[in-house]
């Protein structure tokens, strides 16, 4: 077999393998549920520019 071969399927799993690691920390980390009341609210409250 062909070095050049080889390396390159080492470098699609090595590339998958970190692929998927970095999909499981996106999952894995919390997120604050924020309503979108909760968002009109807080952006009132910081005088944001909406007009009415």
């Amino acid at each position: 077999m062909n070095s050049k071969w080889v390396f390159n399927i080492g470098f699609v799993i090595a590339a998958l393998l970190l692929i998927g690691i970095f999909e499981f920390w996106l999952s894995y980390r919390d997120v604050a549920q924020f309503t979108y009341s909760e968002a009109m609210r807080a952006a009132e409250e910081a005088g944001s520019p909406r007009s009415s």
